[in-house]
């Protein structure tokens, strides 16, 4: 994945295509949010972060467990601390009433 803002061809027209693309194709077919936290996610915050899942929590294909909750996992989680990812899971719920499931790569 990549940032909102990020013009490149994989850029965020990427990502946004392929989760509509999915629901047309096989509305059984889901996509899990998996920012890289190696690559532009590293240096956000975790309220920036939270902006930046935001748009993809509506779509039909994007990845919910059964209860509703969005999943998120990002890639190299670790380089982020346990306190900053509750911090995110914290705003997503707060300013966006998005329940997360946090499922990280480590």
């Amino acid at each position: 994945m990549s940032s909102a803002s990020d013009t490149s061809w994989w850029g965020s027209a990427v990502p946004t295509a392929l989760i509509k693309a999915a629901a047309t194709v096989d509305p059984n077919f889901k996509i899990m949010l998996m920012p890289d936290m190696n690559g532009v996610f590293k240096t956000m915050t975790p309220a920036q972060l939270a902006a930046e899942m935001k748009p993809y929590a509506s779509m039909p294909s994007t990845f919910k467990l059964g209860d509703g909750r969005l999943v998120v996992s990002p890639f190299l989680a670790e380089n982020k601390t346990a306190n900053w990812w509750s911090k995110f899971i914290s705003e997503m719920k707060t300013s966006y009433r998005i329940t997360v499931a946090f499922v990280p790569v480590f």
